[in-house]
């Protein structure tokens, strides 16, 4: 199908959206050069120049001095771009990073035909790291819209009121994050809007939860035939994708800038991607930690509403957060293995020191009743840790039919229960032989009384 940008146009759409530009009738390309005057190129990474280094917003200048580079790269890597991207304009801004945190842009290309930019993910500031990862990336776990997604709605309703006679096609596309929002602004376009959509591309963005595909699914309907989703990394196998839309792997290479892992985690960049000749995606293949978390992700999604443990677990690794539905089932098992290990060497010293340690007068004695209710409570201990392993036992099953990542996780999942077994077997041990010390000393104690009787 042909469509009015080629994927490198659109490509070079998302990096726009992350920069901040002002004023009006303001070209792209003397943006893009001004930016470039803050730094250099070294080896790849994109440095400020020193008198810069140490500025205030020396992080913020960075992000933006890297986003530029981006552009420069790309449109120097493929000359399909032309000059043409230089004199495109940002002619409208949805600037609510104070508030929900959503960027958004409508640039002007020309020939009454404009793109939509959506911005992704930043994290140079605390602000965004909590408004963008946190409460945008998290939010997708719900049916409920997350405020990033309520505001970009809105801004698509603005652009068609103030905008929707101006251009005879209106692109939507965006990198990460903002991938998510340009199809949720694509499915929610006002319905006098739908005709002029030409086309709507994410970049390797996250995908939905179920609850938010079944309550638009009769939306997600109507406009899927313009969608497409380019996935290069382990960020766009999370969660679902919208039905129709078979997410499109593309080739990309990991991050040259790095060595493992972290080049692994940081191939997510667009700068990563490897585009042909003229300037359009080539089919690849999935990267190996997509083929673990993208399964994983999905079927716990399928599950039902998982247990967000620990916020700053979401911080850490943005958008893998239903990961934390296995942390919990594995912490669990742990804090129930520890503290019945806590209770049990309390009970071994309570034993010792107060029932079979010397007493005052030099003579020993064993209190039985004592002893002997202190071996039901390590039978009990056991029983515990028997249900622990049951359950794991449970999980591990319902992933036999997976592949790598279902081996991987079966693996980890074997070798908590196999600690546990082996604790298992020495709590069973030491009950049996509280229990023989229990019979043999009530047999002496027989034997004596029988003596003396």
């Amino acid at each position: 199908m042909g469509y009015q940008y080629n994927d490198a146009e659109m490509m070079l759409a998302t990096q726009i959206a992350y920069l901040d530009i002002s004023g009006e009738d303001v070209s792209v390309g003397d943006v893009v050069d001004n930016i470039l005057e803050y730094g250099h190129c070294v080896n790849g990474e994109w440095v400020l120049h020193e008198q810069y280094q140490n500025h205030p917003q020396c992080k913020y200048l960075k992000k933006q001095l890297e986003v530029a580079g981006n552009i420069s790269e790309l449109t120097e890597k493929y000359d399909k771009l032309g000059d043409d991207w230089r004199n495109w304009k940002v002619v409208d801004r949805c600037d609510d990073q104070n508030g929900t945190g959503y960027y958004g842009c409508l640039i002007d290309t020309g020939n009454e035909h404009a793109i939509i930019g959506c911005r992704g993910s930043e994290s140079y500031n605390s602000d965004q790291v909590v408004k963008d990862w946190i409460v945008a990336d998290v939010g997708l776990l719900d049916s409920e819209l997350t405020t990033q997604q309520e505001r970009a709605q809105r801004y698509m309703e603005e652009l068609y009121y103030k905008y929707g006679d101006q251009y005879d096609t209106f692109s939507l596309t965006g990198h990460s994050l903002g991938g998510n929002l340009a199809q949720h602004m694509t499915i929610h376009a006002p319905a006098e809007m739908r005709d002029n959509i030409d086309h709507c591309i994410s970049f390797d963005g996250p995908g939905f939860s179920q609850e938010y595909i079944d309550k638009n699914r009769h939306l997600i309907d109507k406009t899927d035939d313009c969608v497409d989703h380019y996935q290069w990394s382990w960020v766009s196998s999370l969660l679902i994708p919208l039905p129709d839309v078979i997410p499109t792997i593309i080739a990309a290479h990991d991050d040259e800038r790095y060595g493992l892992p972290k080049a692994i985690l940081y191939r997510h960049d667009v700068r990563n991607v490897d585009l042909d000749e003229d300037g359009n995606i080539q089919k690849g293949k999935e990267s190996a930690l997509s083929e673990i978390l993208g399964p994983l992700s999905r079927y716990l999604e399928r599950l039902g509403e998982g247990t967000l443990i620990d916020p700053m677990s979401a911080v850490l690794l943005p958008k893998i957060t239903r990961l934390v539905v296995l942390y919990k089932l594995v912490r669990d098992a742990a804090e129930v293995f520890y503290k019945t290990s806590e209770s049990i060497k309390e009970k071994i010293a309570s034993v010792y020191y107060d029932y079979i340690a010397p007493n005052v007068s030099g003579e020993y004695e064993i209190r039985l009743l004592a002893v002997s209710s202190y071996e039901g409570e390590l039978r009990n201990a056991q029983k515990q840790l028997d249900g622990v392993t049951n359950e794991i036992r449970k999980i591990s099953r319902t992933w036999s039919n997976w592949s790598s990542s279902g081996a991987y996780y079966r693996s980890q999942l074997n070798m908590i229960k196999n600690g546990l077994e082996l604790d298992i077997r020495e709590l069973s041990l030491l009950a049996r032989t509280t229990g023989e010390i229990v019979s043999a000393y009530s047999e002496v104690d027989d034997q004596v009384a029988a003596l003396f009787g």
